[in-house]
């Protein structure tokens, strides 16, 4: 058997170009992807698996460690931290006694989480693609200029004036040469 084969080159259909590349849509992904498009960003997220929100709602976390107050009980955590927490809540998918010094932890809806991220996303006008693994950065010399796709619908590439990794293992950061 050898130790190694050799795939062809081809020619990748460039699936989106966007201002702002988000590869990854766990929680930090989403608040990089909301950000950009509140800021009025052409954005595209990708996220590998079928829904948003990464350990937080793939592995069903349930909760969220409570370092939104401090020991006075003072909220300090706002942005898109204290708004998915606000909609949460909103939507039956945190107590309202989140904010209790004698609950260890915000505990959540995992599902809901994934509509409240979804919602905030599209708000913006982001471009969510899920089902699609960011396979490595798209490379010219030292310069990332977006990002191959795998899904089911092939390779394809995503090109970006900016690229931002959130994919916990900062795979495109260490492809890239970081």
């Amino acid at each position: 058997m050898p130790e190694k084969i050799y795939e062809p080159a081809r020619a990748i259909p460039v699936l989106q170009e966007a201002d702002v590349l988000v590869v990854g849509g766990g929680v930090a992904g989403c608040a990089a992807a909301f950000a950009a498009g509140r800021a009025g960003a052409k954005t595209v997220l990708l996220e590998r698996n079928g829904c948003l929100g990464g350990v937080a709602t793939a592995t069903l976390m349930a909760n969220i460690g409570n370092r939104y107050l401090t020991a006075s009980g003072e909220q300090v955590v706002h942005g898109f931290a204290g708004e998915v927490i606000r909609r949460l809540e909103a939507v039956g998918g945190a107590s309202p006694q989140w904010r209790s010094r004698e609950v260890p932890g915000c505990v959540i809806d995992s599902e809901k989480l994934k509509v409240v991220l979804i919602d905030m996303l599209q708000e913006v006008g982001v471009t969510t693609l899920t089902h699609a693994l960011g396979a490595r950065p798209v490379m010219e010399a030292d310069n990332v200029l977006g990002a191959f796709v795998e899904s089911k619908s092939g390779r394809q590439a995503v090109l970006a004036k900016a690229t931002v990794d959130c994919t916990g293992e900062a795979d495109m950061a260490w492809q890239a040469g970081a």
